[in-house]
C-alpha cells in the first residue's frame, strides 16, 4: 500500500512538472496574446528576452510585471520573435595584388551583427568589396637578348627588335607588366643559341635565359602572343652551360652577365635552325 501510494504522489509531481512546461493557450487566443505583447509591451519599450526588439520607452512597474508574466506564457508557447541579420563592419584590406601598374584588394565582412535567427532575413549587399589600388606606373625593366645568329624579339606579341648580324644585341625597355616575352632566333652554325636577361629599375635580375622558358622547333600561328597555347610539341630548352656563349673577351654576348643565366636551344639537330622560345613572365 505504501508502494502505491508512493508512485501515485511521483506520478502527480510528473504531471505537475509536466503540464506547467506545456502551453495553455490554443492557437487562436495564442495569436491575440502575441499581438497583445507586441502592442501593449513591445512597442512601449518592454525589453523582451525572446529576441524581439523592443521601442524606446520606458513602462511602469505594474505595467511591467504583466509584460513579464505575458512573455512566461510565450516562452511556454515556444514563440520567438525572428531576428534580422546585418553586417558587421568590414575588415582590413588585404595587400594589393600588383606593387605598380594598377592592382586590386579586398575587405570581407559577415552577416553577423546579429546573425539571422527565427526565421529572420538575411542582410543585403555583398560580403566582399573590391577597391583598385597602386596605379602608379611601373618602371620599364631592360631586356638583353642575344642569339647565334639572327634575332627577332617579341613583346607580349608585337615585334620590337630584329637583326641578322649574329653580334648585334638586342637592348629594350620592357614596360612593366608584360606577360610574353619570345625569341625566335635562326642559328647559321654552330652550337649557340639564345642568352637573354631582363633588369627590373633598381638593376636586380628579373628574368634570364634557362629551363624555365619553353621552346618549339616549328612556327606556329600566334605564337608569340600572350594567349597562345602551348602544344606536345613546346618542350624546355636545351642547356648549353654559362661558357657556351662566351666567344671572346670583347663580344657583346659578354654584357649579359646575370649570374644565373644559360645560353639555350630547342634541338641538338642540325635540320632544327630555327627556334621558337616563350617566357611567360604573368
Amino acid at each position: 500500500m505504501k508502494h502505491f501510494c508512493a508512485s501515485v504522489v511521483l506520478l502527480t509531481l510528473l504531471v505537475l512538472i509536466v503540464t506547467s512546461y506545456e502551453c495553455p493557450l490554443k492557437n487562436k487566443k495564442l495569436n491575440k496574446k502575441i499581438k497583445q505583447y507586441s502592442k501593449k509591451c513591445l512597442q512601449k519599450g518592454f525589453q523582451s528576452s525572446l529576441g524581439c526588439e523592443s521601442s524606446d520607452g520606458k513602462l511602469k512597474k505594474k505595467a511591467s510585471r504583466k509584460c513579464g508574466k505575458l512573455e512566461q506564457v510565450l516562452k511556454k508557447c515556444g514563440h520567438t520573435c525572428p531576428t534580422d541579420g546585418n553586417w558587421s563592419d568590414f575588415g582590413d584590406w588585404s595587400d594589393c595584388s600588383a606593387a605598380c601598374g594598377g592592382g586590386s584588394r579586398k575587405r570581407r565582412r559577415s552577416c553577423s551583427d546579429p546573425a539571422p535567427a527565427n526565421g529572420g532575413s538575411n542582410c543585403v549587399g555583398d560580403a566582399e568589396e573590391t577597391q583598385e589600388c597602386n596605379d602608379q606606373p611601373c618602371e620599364p625593366y631592360t631586356l638583353k637578348v642575344l642569339c647565334d645568329d639572327h634575332t627577332t624579339v617579341y613583346i607580349d606579341g608585337v615585334q620590337k627588335y630584329t637583326d641578322t648580324n649574329w653580334q648585334a644585341l638586342a637592348s629594350l625597355s620592357v614596360p612593366s607588366p608584360t606577360r610574353v616575352i619570345a625569341v625566335k632566333c635562326y642559328n647559321g652554325g654552330g652550337e649557340y643559341g639564345i642568352v637573354a636577361g631582363m633588369k627590373d629599375a633598381e638593376g636586380n635580375d628579373f628574368m634570364v635565359s634557362n629551363n624555365s622558358w619553353m621552346c618549339a622547333g616549328v612556327e606556329e600561328i600566334g605564337w608569340e602572343k600572350p594567349d597562345f597555347v602551348e602544344g606536345d610539341n613546346w618542350k624546355q630548352p636545351l642547356d648549353r652551360g654559362d661558357g657556351h656563349f662566351m666567344r671572346s673577351a670583347g663580344s657583346p654576348w659578354n654584357q649579359i652577365n646575370s649570374a644565373d643565366r644559360r645560353s639555350i636551344w630547342s634541338s641538338r639537330g642540325e635540320k632544327d635552325r630555327t627556334a621558337y622560345c616563350r617566357k611567360i613572365l604573368i
